[in-house]
């Protein structure tokens, strides 16, 4: 993403309707997933740290991402236990050593050109029975100047979506 949208998330997250909406929506699908009280989570492109404690609430968290400034926000802003690493995906995955009862994506596959490499990779990282939760915009009809200003690389249609 830009720097100046990464600028713009830290100022919105917690009030914007967009966001809260969004992660009450995400809070209420992770509630349904029934995880254990200790699932191990990963947050991939965790930005600027908006979704970190909430998904605390359904276990130890860790996350990754790549842009510096970004994770110096979300250190500042979270939990002291969340682990927040560089890194990018397919190639530069932190936590080597660890496997994970849930991988979150959320709104990060279309920025990341490798996307398919991406989830095998990521695939690896899952403990058995472990699974991958991903949001991303939709319909490659609907693109804008904000998919270029956040550097986006496709929108998806469900069809393309399935694995």
């Amino acid at each position: 993403m830009s720097p100046e949208a990464y600028v713009e998330m830290a100022a919105t997250e917690n009030t914007h309707w967009w966001f809260v909406g969004r992660r009450k929506i995400l809070q209420d699908i992770l509630t349904s997933l029934k995880l254990k009280p200790d699932a191990r989570i990963l947050e991939v492109g965790s930005g600027t740290g908006g979704n970190l404690d909430m998904l605390s609430e359904f276990g130890t968290v860790r996350a990754l991402e790549m842009d510096a400034n970004a994770r110096d926000v979300a250190r500042r802003k979270t939990a002291d236990n969340i682990d927040i690493r560089e890194g990018n995906c397919p190639d530069n995955i932190p936590f080597s050593d660890e496997l994970f009862d849930l991988i979150c994506l959320f709104d990060v596959l279309e920025h990341i050109y490798e996307d398919t490499e991406t989830l095998t990779a990521l695939k690896r990282k899952l403990a058995p029975g472990g699974r991958i939760l991903i949001t991303v915009p939709a319909y490659q009809w609907m693109w804008s100047a904000h998919d270029e200003y956040i550097h986006d690389h496709r929108l998806y249609y469900t069809h393309e979506f399935r694995l």
